[in-house]
């Protein structure tokens, strides 16, 4: 553990909540429960220490992997320890997903909110964050934790079009669970915009039902109000409801339920398509309530 930031309170109902943060570690959520019951996957910590991909990481300034000639040269890559695992995992940019959640955050909290920047100017083993991002950028992180839960609000300003967002892995025991969300009928495959209502079971209501016992990929759109989402996760001993907003339509949600590993990540982030953002400057408020 790098440099932990424990928000606590109590629900309505004098239950307990509990959100860690790792301010060393790109802000990490490595911890999220009530009353005990842990909603972020543990079996993802062993990749939050090598890469920093594990448990709940952020997303920003770019998306997945920059094109080849988009990612900067690393001087004295051996100082970056995280760039050798990712190599070995097939990792084409060393970076994947952006700088934000590799590098340490300058942060202020209290016992229930914390507020954490990130820029350019900052560096990574005395490496300027800029020089490894490509881009001179500005990211801010509020978080607060009360009676109804996690409330998160992220925002860039950058020199090219970026994207910002959660990547969150929440457990799913016995590999099962539910996601329930209005979607609109075209979303994200693979990239591109295309018909996703054949291929996933939504209703007439545009009520889109997923079942996470099998491997998914699929970004999505919110139906009726294009700024705001709702994303209900059921499993066998939690719930746990995912709400967002943007100022814009430069928005979407992301779910990945990778083959092998037990749990489902779900990622709003501030941008249409993440993979082609549109915004140097853009925002996402997002609440987490276990339920």
């Amino acid at each position: 553990m790098g440099r932990p930031i424990i928000l606590k309170c109590q629900s309505a109902k004098g239950e307990n909540l509990e959100a860690g943060f790792d301010a060393d570690r790109g802000m990490n959520l490595f911890t999220f429960r009530k009353n005990g019951t842990e909603v972020i996957d543990q079996s993802t910590h062993t990749d939050y220490l090598q890469t920093g991909c594990g448990l709940g990481p952020l997303i920003g300034p770019h998306y997945g992997s920059r094109h080849p000639e988009a990612i900067p040269p690393i001087k004295e890559e051996s100082l970056q320890a995280h760039v050798e695992v990712m190599r070995k995992q097939g990792y084409e940019d060393p970076f994947f997903d952006g700088i934000a959640r590799y590098a340490p955050w300058q942060t202020e909290q209290t016992d229930t909110t914390l507020k954490a920047s990130l820029n350019g100017k900052n560096t990574l083993n005395n490496v300027p964050l800029a020089q490894l991002e490509g881009q001179a950028f500005q990211l801010l992180m509020d978080a607060s934790l009360d009676a109804h839960g996690l409330h998160i609000d992220l925002s860039v300003v950058s020199d090219t079009d970026s994207v910002m967002g959660i990547d969150y892995r929440f457990g799913l025991p016995h590999g099962k669970g539910t996601l329930i969300s209005d979607v609109a009928k075209i979303g994200l495959h693979e990239g591109k915009q295309t018909e996703i209502s054949h291929a996933l079971r939504i209703d007439e209501k545009h009520t889109l039902h997923l079942d996470l016992s099998q491997p998914a990929y699929w970004g999505f759109y919110p139906y009726l109000n294009p700024l705001k989402g709702n994303i209900l996760l059921e499993t066998e001993t939690y719930a746990l409801r995912t709400t967002y907003s943007c100022q814009s339509q430069e928005n979407t949600w992301i779910v990945r339920r990778p083959e092998k590993h037990p749990y489902v990540s779900l990622s709003p982030l501030s941008a249409k398509n993440p993979w082609r953002p549109n915004l140097t400057v853009s925002s996402i408020h997002i609440d987490l309530e276990i339920l």
